[in-house]
């Protein structure tokens, strides 16, 4: 489990961000958004998605994959 120091948590512009969770379909991060909004109506806080890649062999882009 990530200490305070590395995350999960990442502060940016006096704006607390934290990854709630990784999906595998845009669908099903739109669909889960949407309904964590509908819960946090009125409450100070909001649920975004956004696209990323999996390495499932490790690597990245740049580094190819891992050993």
């Amino acid at each position: 489990m990530p200490d305070e120091d590395h995350g999960p948590r990442v502060c940016w512009d006096g704006v607390e961000v934290t990854v709630k969770e990784v999906v595998l379909t845009v669908d099903e991060a739109i669909r889960e958004v949407e309904r964590l909004n509908a819960l946090a109506e009125g409450k100070d806080c909001r649920y975004l998605w956004t696209g990323t890649r999996l390495f499932p062999d490790g690597g990245s882009f740049g580094g190819g994959a891992a050993s």
